[in-house]
């Protein structure tokens, strides 16, 4: 994996608000040093499996940012791997959109996004962000919490 999901690899750490980010939260040198840090997945999905201990989102919004390191461009095909239930979600990698994600199932689903990554990827220093939103998400009744969650990461397929 180029970068795990929560249901890939325990402790996957993102930073994160729930309060809307002033300037370009998405940029590549945004400095998100004073956003809360979390484990993924965000959010609850009610009685499905949650991979992970994941991290609570309660919120309407949810921006996201996760840095990682590459060694080198991966020479198979880079698929994006997310859930976005019950939300909408868009992806930015490295200062520019990469997609805009309609709500999911209950499961991760993966999008094949293989020439805008490796357009955007560069060895060294990586920057994924993450806008979700999910205005009218479910109430679990017997929690008194919404049913939305969301999670990302990157794959690569060998050839």
């Amino acid at each position: 994996f180029i970068l795990p999901a929560a249901e890939q690899a325990a402790g996957m750490i993102w930073n994160y608000s729930t309060r809307e980010p002033e300037g370009d939260w998405y940029d590549f040198s945004f400095d998100d040093s004073e956003w809360s840090s979390g484990q993924a997945g965000f959010g609850y999905r009610g009685r499905y499996r949650v991979f992970g201990n994941g991290t609570a989102w309660d919120t309407t919004d949810l921006w996201l940012r996760r840095e990682f390191l590459l060694e080198q461009i991966p020479e198979g095909r880079i698929l994006l791997n997310f859930v976005s239930f019950n939300c909408i979600s868009a992806v930015y990698l490295n200062g520019e959109k990469l997609a805009v994600l309609s709500p999911t199932k209950d499961h991760h689903q993966t999008i094949d996004l293989d020439m805008a990554l490796k357009r955007l990827l560069r060895e060294g220093r990586n920057v994924i962000a993450v806008y979700a939103y999910s205005k009218d998400a479910p109430t679990d009744q017997g929690r008194g919490i919404k049913i939305h969650y969301a999670d990302y990461g990157l794959i690569e397929e060998e050839y």
